[in-house]
């Protein structure tokens, strides 16, 4: 399990009391390849809050014909997740968000209101680049996002 930890504390040198928010975590069960059901997403949280962190973003891979997921999908999950966390008394909370492949059509679909911003919120969109090449539209894809 890769855990990714962004810590919103001030620029001294972090001591282990801060909160903590984690804003890229593949925690849904079963939406990509990260948690692969419902107990390993109870563990990541678990051990999330022992480490200090009291919020999680759930960034689930969006790309078309791979991990066909939807706002309404993680939506569905982050709630579900959320709800089986208070059975659990986990205090994490989750908040929705994904992770979108880069694609020329992500400022169209943004602008239509189908993308999942960080806690939808309409402010910050995670996009991820391939790993082995930019493809050419990406510059302009990322200049019509921040217009937005």
């Amino acid at each position: 399990m890769e855990v990714h930890t962004i810590a919103l504390i001030s620029n001294e040198i972090a001591t282990g009391d801060e909160k903590m928010i984690d804003l890229h975590v593949h925690i849904l069960p079963g939406l990509d390849d990260g948690s692969k059901n419902m107990a390993e997403s109870l563990s990541m949280a678990g051990v999330a809050q022992d480490d200090g962190i009291h919020t999680i973003v759930a960034t689930p891979h969006v790309l078309q014909g791979v991990f066909d997921n939807d706002k309404n999908k993680i939506l569905l999950a982050v709630t579900q997740l959320n709800q089986t966390l208070q059975e659990h008394n986990i205090t994490v909370d989750i908040l929705p968000g994904a992770e979108y492949y880069v694609e020329a059509d992500i400022p169209l679909k943004l602008s239509q209101g189908e993308l999942l911003t960080i806690n939808d919120k309409g402010r910050y969109l995670l996009v991820e680049l391939p790993s082995a090449f930019i493809p050419e539209y990406t510059a302009q894809v990322l200049y019509e996002i921040q217009l937005q």
